[in-house]
């Protein structure tokens, strides 16, 4: 690649972090006037900006606008597509795209695999979520904390506080240590449903671990004694 591509390129990227995608559109036509063909890093940076800004039909044309010029989407590409289209709450194209991307020989990584996780997560869709899980670890890509971090906060939310419970076993089990958003999630969750008990025996193992509570968790843990009248010995 030459200096004048990646200069265009910092061009774009910069533009599209500051949200300014119209005058990213503008270099990109410079850049091809002048004779500098974009290669996938100048796409992936425009549909990362456009899909932060919402544009996501615009952002999925321009994966048609690359394979077009013979620059054949990467895993980068895809899994920005793939984000956008959760965050936009458009869950089953967004599954679409994973199909597409491993149909084209591009196995999702970690955080391709994490992003689907939290998206299906937040629409209450535990299910499939660890059903992707099953997959990720079939795949040969291991979960990291934020897999099961963010699987543990679903399951929290959906009530299945027994399950989650189930998934620091097995986070321990696989060499993942529990953090302080984990003992957070799990303490919010079971204080949620009237569980304080339970509640005040995870901070008892989360200090033991050596992990400090912070603010947040105390906060949860009187909210939820409060509730029940009880306190904190």
């Amino acid at each position: 690649m030459s200096l004048m591509s990646v200069t265009y390129n910092t061009l774009i990227d910069g533009l599209c972090k500051k949200g300014e995608t119209e005058r990213a559109l503008n270099f990109l036509d410079v850049m091809i006037s002048k004779g500098y063909d974009p290669d996938a890093i100048t796409y992936s940076n425009l549909i990362d900006g456009l899909c932060k800004k919402g544009e996501i039909e615009k952002a999925m044309d321009f994966v048609d606008v690359m394979i077009s010029k013979g620059c054949d989407p990467d895993v980068i590409t895809y899994s920005i597509l793939i984000t956008g289209l959760f965050k936009n709450g458009e869950t089953n194209k967004a599954l679409d795209f994973v199909d597409v991307m491993i149909s084209k020989g591009y196995d999702p990584n970690v955080v391709t695999y994490n992003t689907l996780i939290d998206g299906l997560c937040k629409k209450g869709q535990t299910e499939r979520a660890l059903n992707f899980l099953d997959v990720m670890i079939s795949k040969g890509c291991d979960p990291d904390v934020i897999t099961y971090n963010t699987l543990i906060m679903g399951l929290c939310k959906n009530g299945e506080t027994d399950k989650a419970l189930d998934f620091v076993d097995v986070m321990i089990s696989k060499g993942r240590e529990p953090n302080v958003v984990t003992y957070n999630t799990l303490i919010d969750g079971l204080c949620k449903k009237g569980q304080t008990e339970r509640a005040l025996n995870i901070l008892d193992v989360m200090i033991c671990k050596g992990v400090d509570p912070d603010a947040v968790i105390y906060c949860t843990l009187i909210e939820g004694l409060c509730k029940e009248g009880g306190e904190i010995e």
